[in-house]
């Protein structure tokens, strides 16, 4: 799933309806934030981590689990207006993350 999202270099960007503003990819070293496109955390080949930067300010980062054969996500978002909107924003972006990131089906994923 990460190879696929990576696609030779050409990061997606979108998913469903959320839209990538940025990508971090620490496996490759890779951070679209920075000028040289270099990762300013420490290149980690042997583990899969990508981060995404969304256009509503939410980030999601999904990383392999190093002791387990599990997959994790981790969410964020922010609203100025309320906690109520920031909760809708990371709900929609969470929702496109794990079904076309993640791809459950395809991968034969469950959750816990």
């Amino acid at each position: 799933m990460f190879d696929e999202f990576r696609n030779n270099g050409n990061y997606k960007t979108e998913l469903g309806s959320s839209k990538i503003a940025d990508v971090r990819d620490v496996t490759l070293g890779y951070d679209s934030r920075n000028k040289d496109k270099k990762s300013t955390l420490p290149m980690t080949p042997d583990a899969q981590m990508i981060t995404l930067y969304f256009d509503n300010q939410a980030t999601v980062t999904v990383r392999g689990s190093g002791t387990e054969p599990k997959v994790k996500y981790y969410c964020e978002a922010n609203d100025k207006e309320s906690m109520e909107k920031a909760q809708e924003k990371l709900e929609v972006v969470v929702n496109n993350v794990i079904d076309y990131f993640l791809q459950p089906k395809k991968y034969n994923l469950g959750t816990r």
